[in-house]
């Protein structure tokens, strides 16, 4: 077989109706589609189609993609690889070749029956057997098309197929919307072609099985749409295997199936089809049946096929864009809803009253409540000014011990470190100096948070205010200790009301038995009073246990600190004892209780006595009226109270003494007791020193009974 000639190539021999000139034509486009499909289908990501260049000798690349330099100037070398090989032809197949500065290439002959017309060129390794013969197959395709380029083939038939193909690629690049893009190929094919009818068939993505069918006839819009079963016929032949396949007599084909493969309307003669690929997926077939002037020939196929790959790389395309939109929409649904989420749990994380923070291995703050940031505020180190319309965003990534608390180092006792490295819940108990300058108590705890690997990357650290939660566990506590000590004093206030009323009704007897200048009248005396004395601490036993009301009257409050020092007198006969007393001569009577008041009296008395021991010293007692208030002072000299004790003296069976000297129910009993009468109790003490205990009651205020 003679092989193929360069028509006009030579200058000497040129032919102008031989020459490519792509802007007159506009077919570049689909070249191009063809040259692109090609290479994917090659792996390939450049290459290119030169021709016989139309005004002057030499050759022009009628299409390229992603061509290097050096390749792009090749055209114009008559003597350069491409040159040599078009005018000394080329054998069937693709032919490989290599050179230093060019790289390695292989070329394919772009033939139109036994003309040929250009070449093919593909930029890499060398093709496999099965790429060679698809390579021959593009050649051909792409022969057809730059054939029908030529302006000698300027027949009616020719200017038809030229504007097909132009509005197939203006279709193919001007729009995304699928319906647009197949109506417009699938009439294009049939004009090129000229057959009666197009079908565009496409698999049921769903199911699989069934087959969705368009046909378009000569009006401009779908004639026919409706599904089929994918079982027999030749569309599920060339389906099932992926190849083309023609049939020019489907009367003498066994595998024709009308239901499947006819058209409604058109008297089936010949069948073309071809599948749709991309890659490496069938997505359905195009049909046309019954060719105008002839039957189909391997041209048309060749054709077929290489519109039948963009219209296929179209319909992958839609769909991908249609999947990502759909992917778009459910990202901004997912978006939204993650946003929600995020502020319904930076409210439920600000609307925690307690500090919560999160730190990273390095300490530094990743997020943080309101509760917090607040802390930051009150602290040492005030926040930046950004932090006053957004007190949270200027601390995250700021170290927190410096952040919170002012400080250069982590904290005493930070256990941060054991949550981070070995992934451990803590807790730890802190006290803390609060703003009125009372010490405070707090819990602090850790937890971990670990990535997706179990590793912890974070630590939560969560704070709170436990001091009232102790006072009220040390209420309740003391309240339990209370009941107990109540239902004790029930029973010692019941045995020893019979014997202290023996004694008082004999101290009576004996008071009438005495003469009225009886020296020991005075002793029997002070023993009744101490029997009235005991009678009314065994009643203040019994309010104790049953909570019983206090009986105020008006009250001298001189008289009830007299009594008490009477009471107090024969366990104050000591030599080294001072006793001075300032009463205030113009005090008002007091609403109180007046034996409630002596024991208070009584209780200071004898603590002062126990504060100075045997080595003696000075107990002052005064009142005085202050304002709308009767101040009563009781002053020793002693020994003091330490700083760390004087918090708790007033708390029930705590007691500075030794041990069976002390109940620890004295204080509290004055307190309680003043307390009742509307006032308060005021100490001050220093070691070494002395004590001293001021009582303050109200002249004008309800007690509170």
């Amino acid at each position: 077989m003679p092989e193929p000639t360069v028509q006009g190539f030579e200058s000497s021999s040129a032919s102008a109706s031989a020459r490519w000139s792509a802007g007159s034509l506009g077919i570049g486009a689909a070249l191009e589609a063809v040259l692109e499909g090609t290479l994917n289908r090659l792996g390939s990501r450049a290459g290119g189609v030169v021709v016989p260049a139309a005004d002057g000798p030499g050759l022009v690349w009628a299409a390229q993609v992603n061509l290097p330099e050096v390749w792009r100037g090749l055209p114009e070398q008559a003597d350069g690889p491409l040159g040599r090989a078009l005018a000394g032809g080329l054998p069937d197949g693709p032919l490989a070749g290599q050179a230093p500065d060019l790289g390695v290439y292989h070329l394919t002959p772009v033939c139109a029956g036994r003309e040929l017309l250009g070449l093919l060129c593909v930029l890499g390794g060398e093709p496999r057997p099965e790429e060679r013969a698809w390579l021959a197959e593009a050649g051909r395709v792409l022969g057809r098309l730059l054939r029908a380029a030529q302006p000698e083939a300027g027949a009616p038939r020719a200017t038809q197929e030229q504007a097909a193909l132009s509005r197939i690629a203006t279709a193919l690049t001007s729009t995304l919307q699928l319906d647009e893009i197949l109506t417009s190929t699938i009439d294009g094919i049939r004009q090129i072609l000229n057959v009666e009818a197009a079908s565009l068939l496409l698999l049921d993505e769903e199911r699989g099985e069934l087959i969705f069918k368009k046909t378009l006839g000569e009006d401009p819009d779908w004639i026919f749409q409706y599904s089929l079963q994918m079982d027999r016929g030749l569309v599920s032949t060339c389906v099932s295997a992926g190849r083309p396949l023609l049939v020019n007599n489907v009367d003498g084909d066994g595998r024709f199936f009308a239901t499947v493969d006819a058209v409604t309307g058109f008297e089936t003669r010949s069948v073309l089809c071809a599948p749709l690929i991309a890659h490496g997926q069938v997505l359905g077939a195009v049909e046309v049946i019954n060719k105008r002037g002839g039957p189909f020939d391997l041209h048309d196929q060749d054709l077929m096929v290489s519109m039948t790959a963009s219209v296929a790389n179209a319909i992958h395309n839609a769909r991908l864009f249609h999947q990502l939109t759909i992917a778009n929409a459910d990202l901004e649904a997912s978006r939204w809803e993650v946003t929600r989420s995020r502020n319904t749990l930076r409210a439920l994380f600000d609307g925690i009253p307690h500090p919560i923070y999160i730190v990273d291995q390095r300490y530094s703050l990743v997020a943080l409540n309101r509760a917090c940031a607040q802390i930051a505020a009150a602290g040492a180190l005030p926040p930046p000014a950004a932090a006053e319309r957004n007190p949270f965003a200027a601390l995250v990534g700021q170290v927190c011990y410096q952040a919170l608390y002012g400080r250069t180092e982590p904290c005493a006792g930070c256990r941060i470190t054991e949550t981070l490295f070995a992934g451990q819940s803590t807790s730890r108990t802190e006290r803390r100096w609060a703003a009125d300058d009372q010490m405070a108590e707090w819990e602090i705890s850790t937890y971990p948070i670990a990535d997706e690997r179990g590793q912890t990357i974070q630590a939560v650290i969560f704070g709170q205010d436990v001091t009232e939660k102790r006072r009220l566990e040390a209420s309740l506590a003391q309240s339990e200790k209370l009941a107990a000590v109540g239902q004790l004093a029930a029973g010692v206030a019941h045995e020893i009301n019979n014997p202290l009323a023996a004694i008082i009704a004999n101290t009576q007897l004996l008071q009438r038995e005495l003469a009225a200048d009886d020296e020991r009248q005075e002793s029997v005396s002070l023993i009744a009073m101490a029997g009235d004395r005991a009678l009314q601490v065994v009643r203040n036993l019994l309010d104790f246990a049953r909570q019983e009301r206090y009986e105020f009257a008006p009250t001298d409050v001189n008289v009830t600190l007299q009594n008490a020092l009477a009471l107090a007198s024969p366990l104050l006969r000591n030599p080294a004892l001072t006793i001075r007393q300032d009463l205030s001569p113009d005090l008002p009577l007091l609403q109180a209780s007046q034996d409630h008041l002596q024991g208070v009296w009584l209780n200071f008395i004898l603590n002062a006595r126990d504060a100075l021991g045997e080595a003696g010293g000075e107990i002052q007692l005064s009142t005085r009226r202050q304002a709308g208030e009767v101040h009563v002072v009781v002053a020793d000299t002693g020994m003091g109270i330490q700083p760390e004790r004087l918090n708790r003296i007033f708390e029930p069976f705590y007691t500075t003494k030794q041990a069976g000297r002390g109940t620890g129910l004295g204080l509290y009993t004055c307190h309680r007791i003043v307390k009742q009468h509307g006032g308060q109790i005021r100490v001050d003490s220093q070691v070494g020193r002395g004590t001293v205990f001021t009582v303050i009651l109200p002249l004008a205020s309800t007690p509170a009974v």
